[in-house]
């Protein structure tokens, strides 16, 4: 049984912006903490596809139950950083956290600072526009404040032998710009190949490439029949990357428009490999339509 549930990347694009800000690579001669930092009794072990890695003890560490793992060569930029972590109880839930750069009172004093803020403070009596403004910079302010997230990995033997009679409809979202192509391409439609064939009779399907412009298969998704799924094979082998841009607002905004059906709880998947470029709109987005999907 696998026991992954963690896995850490950097994509290139962010590896690019550091760049202006560590021109000699991140390497191991750059400090020992400048890496992750791992503690020893919920992890197994790591390892990383991409990089040789490196273990030392924390020398800043309150106890001998942390590591710091950094990269045994300079890293140049050129690919993903990838690390993949094994916990010692991969199906008990954990939780991880980063700490931001920021303290609350930092935090606080920096948004008070802004002048945009300023300006809706002084029109703003109840607070509320001032809430609002401070949920919207959050997914901005990502490095200033800390993040938590959630890991959970169910036991496969212990998933209800009735499932495949459950309904749900399922939407497949395939970025086909420059930004996925090649071999991350191959990986994402033999990835997708596996999963139509696995579905139940009883759902739901529809599938959308997307790049400047979005392809659907179908005007509405349809039931899972032999020939719904030969028409989604032969889709998804002749699939190509074309050039230009991403635009993932357009295919989450089709997406999130299709009518619902009642008895089929929706599931989107959306694989892309491109930088985000309108993080904003997006969040806005999903956010509008998070309690209809």
């Amino acid at each position: 049984m696998c026991s992954l549930l963690l896995a850490q990347s950097i994509p290139l694009a962010l590896s690019e912006q550091a760049t202006a800000v560590r021109p000699g690579g991140w390497g191991a001669e750059e400090g020992v903490c400048e890496g992750l930092t791992c503690c020893l009794p919920f992890f197994a072990g790591l390892e990383s596809p991409s990089h040789a890695l490196r273990a030392d003890a924390d020398p800043w560490a309150n106890s001998a139950t942390t590591t710091c793992v950094t990269l045994a060569e300079p890293h140049r930029y050129d690919r993903d950083l990838e690390i993949i972590l094994y916990p010692c109880e991969p199906h008990s839930p954990h939780l991880v956290i980063e700490d931001g750069t920021m303290t609350y009172p930092e935090y606080e004093a920096h948004i008070r600072s802004r002048r945009d803020y300023v300006r809706i403070a002084r029109k703003d009596s109840s607070g509320e526009r001032q809430v609002a403004f401070v949920q919207k910079r959050f997914h901005k302010d990502i490095f200033p404040n800390p993040v938590l997230m959630l890991n959970f990995c169910p036991v496969v033997e212990g998933v209800p032998g009735d499932l495949q009679s459950v309904t749900r409809e399922i939407l497949f979202l395939i970025d086909r710009s420059d930004s996925i192509s090649g071999p991350d391409l191959d990986k994402v439609k033999e990835a997708l190949l596996v999963a139509l064939k696995s579905l139940p009779s009883g759902t739901l399907l529809n599938l959308a490439s997307f790049g400047a412009d979005i392809k659907p298969l179908f005007p509405s998704s349809r039931l899972c029949s032999n020939e719904t799924l030969r028409r989604a094979c032969e889709h998804l082998s002749g699939l190509r990357a074309d050039p230009g841009g991403t635009n993932l607002l357009a295919a989450l905004g089709w997406a999130l428009a299709q009518p619902l059906h009642h008895g089929y709880p929706r599931q989107l998947f959306l694989f892309t490999g491109a930088a985000v470029g309108n993080a904003s709109r997006i969040l806005r987005l999903v956010r509008r339509q998070a309690s209809t999907v």
